[in-house]
């Protein structure tokens, strides 16, 4: 998906943005102006992978800005 690598230089925010759009993609949600309509009930995996994703982007939230810190 993204390269670790190249993901330590981005700025946070385009971080959770990339994740934010790969959740919506990988779970099948549609973006609508106030909320996130699913397309398809979610399979036991596709919901702990889902879990998983926004579990990272809650982290990220938290605690991304000093731990991205520590790479520049």
């Amino acid at each position: 998906m993204l390269d670790s690598v190249h993901t330590l230089s981005l700025p946070l925010i385009v971080l959770q943005q990339r994740l934010a759009i790969a959740h919506m993609r990988f779970v099948g949600f549609m973006r609508t102006t106030r909320a996130l309509v699913p397309i398809e009930p979610l399979n036991r995996l596709q919901a702990n992978q889902a879990d998983r994703i926004e579990r990272t982007i809650g982290f990220l939230s938290e605690h991304g800005s000093a731990f991205h810190k520590g790479f520049r």
